[in-house]
């Protein structure tokens, strides 16, 4: 049976997702750049954090390095 806990870094994740969505909101949105970076990054999270995620290759980057080539939003 699956646990109903959800962990620390999960909240946390959620909590820096509703503050991006805040100063979204109070900014008049995204720029096209930052959409981009942020689904981008949903997208890979998906790909990584499923419960299903394929099996790494050796020559694979691991996702924090693909992850350290977006630019962080200020």
């Amino acid at each position: 049976m699956e646990s109903t806990v959800i962990r620390d870094e999960v909240l946390d994740f959620t909590r820096a997702c509703e503050a991006l969505a805040g100063f979204a909101h109070h900014n008049n949105g995204l720029t096209a750049l930052e959409r981009e970076t942020v689904l981008n990054f949903v997208r890979a999270l998906d790909v990584e954090a499923g419960p299903f995620a394929p099996e790494a290759f050796s020559n694979d980057p691991p996702l924090a390095v693909t992850l350290s080539n977006i630019p962080q939003i200020d």
